[in-house]
């Protein structure tokens, strides 16, 4: 008796982090792990990725198991990943030429049309707060070189 093999969310899940974690293990190749007394630059991405990938292992095997039980695959929303993917583009592009105080805020307004729950003056008020706490922290406490706004400020 030969049963088909069922495919669902967990194990597409399971797929999908095991995937990022063999990338991950992958670009590290030619980085030196070091010891334990004297961590090279590989180690911790390294570590953390054979992690990522027994845990993705782990979701496909739980996900196999629970066969048809399993969560059903659904048919993906693309507005919510493209939101999410056009915040992120946008920040990339955007933050060296106008400045973390004017990317971070379109950024996370693109986003915010991921959800359709997205109540506008709440999202307002975080973005101006995360603004205000990014800028704060990479700037003055991290000292990191973004530029806060190029043509206000100068920087």
């Amino acid at each position: 008796m030969q049963s088909k093999l069922q495919w669902n969310g967990q194990m597409v899940g399971g797929i999908a982090i095991a995937a990022v974690s063999l990338i991950a293990l992958f670009n590290t190749r030619g980085l030196d792990s070091g010891t334990l007394s004297d961590i090279g630059p590989a180690l911790i991405p390294r570590a953390l990725a054979a992690l990522l990938l027994v845990l993705g292992l782990a979701i496909i095997v739980v996900g196999w198991r629970a066969g048809a039980d399993g969560e059903p695959l659904q048919p993906w929303n693309l507005k919510p990943i493209a939101a999410i993917l056009g915040g992120i583009i946008v920040f990339g592009l955007t933050v060296r030429s106008i400045g973390i105080v004017f990317a971070a805020p379109l950024a996370l307004m693109i986003a915010g049309f991921a959800s359709p729950e997205t109540k506008w003056r709440e999202l307002a008020i975080f973005v101006f707060a995360l603004t205000v706490f990014c800028s704060v922290l990479f700037r003055l406490v991290l000292g990191l070189p973004i530029p806060l706004a190029p043509f206000i400020f100068g920087d």
